[in-house]
C-alpha cells in the first residue's frame, strides 16, 4: 500500500506537500492518490490498522478503540470515539442509570466501532459485530450500513478479509460513493443521513478468518475539527463559519485555513469471526470436593466385598 511507508524509514511529523496550482502554496496530498498520481501521502502514524489485523491473524483476540487527548489549553478533544453495543442499558433514558459493566462486556467482547465521524454498522450471516459465525463451506451473507451527519463525507466503504495465514487484510468488497453512478457504476452519494446499506456475499473464507468495515471520506471536517499545523480557532468564528451551512453566508471569509492534514473521515468496526466448525472448550464433570471440616467426625467404613469395591474402579 502508498500508505505503508519502508521498512527503517523514520517517522515524524512529516508529510511531503504538493504545490497547489491556483496559489503556489504547498498542501497536503489528498487523501486518495489516484486522484493525484505525483503525490504518495504519507501519514504520521501509518501501519495502526495493519498491526491491528496481525494480531488478530496470530489469534491475539483484542477491541479496538479510539482514543483523543489535548496537549494544551488550545488543542482539540473528541476524535476519535470508540462506540460500544451494549444492548438495554443504553435505553434506560439517562447515563445515570447505565450499567458500567454492560460497557466492559462490549469491551470484552469486541462489540465496538471507531469512528470521528461516520456511523457504521456490520452484520455477517445476522451476527452484529464482535460475534462468532460457523459458516462450513466458508460462504456468508454480509449486510453494511453507514450513516453520517450532512457534513461528514462518505467516500468509500470497504470490507476487510483477514485471519490464519493471511499477512496482510485485504478488501473483498469495496463501495464506492461519486456523484454520478450512472456513469461510473458507483453508488450514489447524498447527505441524507443513511449513506449506504447493501447485503451481499462472501465466499471462500477460510476457519479463524474475520472481517471488518472501513469507511473513508475525503472531504475535510474543518470547522468541525481544525486541521493540523494552524492555530485553533476560536469557537465564535467557527460558529459563524458553520452558519453558511443553514444559508447565513456563502463565504468562510478570512477563517479559511491553510489545510495541512486536514481532518477527514474515518470509521473502522471490531472484527466478526468466521470459522468452519464450531470451537467449544472441552469441560469435564469432577465431584466437588468440601473445603472445611465435615460437620461429623470421620467414620471408617468395613468393605465387606473386596471384589465389589474394586468393581467401582475398573468395572465389571
Amino acid at each position: 500500500s502508498v500508505f505503508i511507508p519502508t521498512p527503517g524509514e523514520i517517522l515524524e511529523q512529516n508529510v511531503p506537500l504538493v504545490a497547489d496550482p491556483q496559489t503556489g502554496k504547498g498542501v497536503s496530498c489528498p487523501t486518495f492518490p489516484d486522484s493525484s498520481p505525483d503525490c504518495t501521502p504519507n501519514p504520521v502514524y501509518p501501519g495502526n490498522l495493519d498491526d491491528y489485523y496481525s494480531m488478530l491473524a496470530h489469534g491475539h483476540i483484542v477491541a479496538a478503540t479510539g482514543n483523543s487527548d489535548s496537549h494544551s489549553d488550545e488543542a482539540e478533544a473528541g476524535l476519535p470515539r470508540t462506540y460500544l453495543r451494549v444492548g438495554e442499558s443504553a435505553n434506560r433514558g439517562t447515563m445515570r442509570n447505565f450499567d458500567e459493566l454492560d460497557g466492559v462486556e462490549a469491551l470484552k467482547h469486541q462489540r465496538a466501532i471507531v469512528t470521528n465521524g461516520p456511523f457504521v454498522e456490520l452484520w455477517v450471516d445476522d451476527h452484529p459485530i464482535g460475534d462468532h459465525v460457523v459458516a462450513p463451506d466458508g460462504k456468508v451473507k454480509v449486510r453494511v450500513r453507514v450513516q453520517a451527519a450532512p457534513w461528514v463525507d462518505v467516500t468509500r466503504v470497504s470490507i476487510m478479509h483477514g485471519g490464519r495465514g493471511i499477512k496482510v487484510a485485504e478488501p473483498v468488497k469495496v463501495f464506492t460513493l461519486c456523484e454520478a453512478p450512472e456513469a461510473t457504476g458507483c453508488v450514489k452519494k447524498t447527505d441524507a443521513v443513511l449513506r449506504l446499506d447493501e447485503t451481499f456475499e462472501v465466499s471462500g473464507l477460510d476457519d479463524g478468518a474475520f472481517l471488518t468495515a472501513e469507511v473513508n471520506g475525503e472531504r475535510s471536517m474543518w470547522p468541525v475539527y481544525t486541521p493540523n499545523e494552524i492555530p485553533a480557532i476560536a469557537i465564535g468564528e467557527a460558529v459563524g463559519a458553520i452558519g453558511s451551512a443553514f444559508g447565513f453566508s456563502d463565504k468562510w471569509g478570512r477563517y479559511k485555513p491553510q489545510e495541512t492534514q486536514a481532518v477527514v473521515p474515518f470509521a473502522v468496526t471490531n472484527p466478526v469471526f468466521v470459522d468452519r466448525t464450531l470451537k467449544q472448550a472441552l469441560t469435564l464433570t469432577r465431584t466437588a470436593v468440601p473445603l472445611g471440616p465435615a460437620k461429623e467426625g470421620f467414620q471408617p467404613r468395613r468393605i465387606t466385598d473386596l471384589r465389589r469395591f474394586l468393581a467401582t474402579f475398573h468395572g465389571e
